[in-house]
Parts: structure tokens; C-alpha cells; sequence
């Protein structure tokens, strides 16, 4: 069980990693999407 107890813990650990760098590049590409409707914006007065 225990190596069963270390296998679920490393499991939820990736599960966790890959929700919060996919948060993170969701945020960035938000942010780069805003920037870039700023720019057009700008550019046309």
C-alpha cells in the first residue's frame, strides 16, 4: 500500500502542475490578446 500511497501522490502532484501552467498560459494569452487590441486601437487613431 505504500507504494500505492507514493503513486497517488505523484499522480495528483502532475494533475496539479499541469492545471496551474495551464492557468498561467490562459492568463498569458489574455494578457497578449489585450495588448494586442491596445496596439490595433492605437494604430488606427
Amino acid at each position: 500500500m505504500k507504494g500505492f500511497d507514493i503513486l497517488r501522490g505523484a499522480v495528483l502532484t502532475s494533475l496539479a502542475s499541469i492545471f496551474l501552467l495551464n492557468t498561467a498560459q490562459a492568463n498569458n494569452a489574455l494578457k497578449m490578446t489585450l495588448t494586442a487590441t491596445k496596439v490595433m486601437k492605437d494604430a488606427e487613431g
